[in-house]
C-alpha cells in the first residue's frame, strides 16, 4: 500500500470515528509486521497534522507517540 493511500485510510478512519488521533502502519512491510520488535508509523491527527516515524523499536515508537498524547492534552 502506497504511503499516501495508507494516511488517506488513516484519516477517514479518524473523521470516521471522530477521534483525535490515529496511527497508522503497513503491516505487510518488513520489519512492520505483527512479530516484529519494529515498526514505521503516521501518527495523524483531526488536523491533518502527519508525524512520520521511521522504522524504529515499537518501545522508541510508544515512547514518542506517550509524548505526542501528553503534549496534545498540554501534560507537562
Amino acid at each position: 500500500m502506497s504511503k499516501e493511500l495508507l494516511i488517506k485510510k488513516a484519516f477517514d478512519k479518524l473523521d470516521e470515528c471522530n477521534g483525535n488521533l490515529i496511527v497508522a502502519n503497513d503491516v505487510s512491510r518488513k520489519g512492520c509486521d505483527f512479530g516484529s520488535d519494529t515498526n514505521e508509523v503516521y501518527i495523524i491527527d483531526k488536523e491533518k497534522k502527519i508525524i512520520h516515524i521511521p522504522l524504529r523499536s515499537k518501545k522508541e515508537i510508544a515512547s514518542k507517540l506517550i509524548e505526542i498524547v501528553c503534549k496534545k492534552l498540554d501534560i507537562p
